[in-house]
């Protein structure tokens, strides 16, 4: 049952996030160095996922 409500709310803030990364523009050298660590995060999330590492995924989400 957690396992399910925890794949719910990754797959959520998931789809959250991605639409955001893809909206963000950077204004400068601090904000590219931002958008590039927040995409990282997002790709170890899926990393994560893939390897069943629920909660390590959810927070990469979290800290992206």
């Amino acid at each position: 049952m957690l396992k399910d409500e925890l794949l719910r709310e990754i797959e959520k803030w998931t789809e959250k996030l991605d639409d955001r990364l893809l909206k963000l523009k950077p204004v400068d050298d601090s904000g590219e160095e931002l958008l590039k660590n927040a995409r990282a995060y997002r790709g170890d999330s899926e990393h994560f996922l893939e390897n069943d590492k629920l909660i390590e995924s959810y927070e990469s989400l979290i800290w992206s």
